[in-house]
């Protein structure tokens, strides 16, 4: 049996702000300790990481937006591939909040 560490691990990644961001995978795959020094040099670049097993990644996808909360799945534009996926915030929303 392998052990967790050892499987193979991706490394996410979120660029933009609060009413527009895309979150973005590295493209290498990495053992837990090269996922965690990967995510230490990306942090220290100030973007927000996340690390997970391949298979989990496989399994639930990208995470949508910049908080789950902040994303409505009715008026938002959402855009997911196989490489990144892109929230935007309907700017009927943000101009109401105004």
């Amino acid at each position: 049996m392998t052990e967790l560490s050892q499987l193979p691990h991706v490394v996410l990644y979120r660029e933009g702000g609060t009413l527009c961001c895309t979150w973005r995978k590295l493209p290498d795959t990495y053992d837990r300790a090269g996922a965690d020094y990967m995510k230490a040099s990306l942090e220290t670049s100030g973007y927000k990481t996340i690390v997970r097993l391949a298979q989990a990644h496989a399994d639930i996808g990208f995470p949508i937006g910049w908080e789950a909360d902040l994303v409505d799945h009715l008026t938002d534009k959402i855009v997911i591939t196989e490489h990144h996926s892109f929230w935007a915030m309907s700017p009927e929303r943000y101009r109401s909040a105004a």
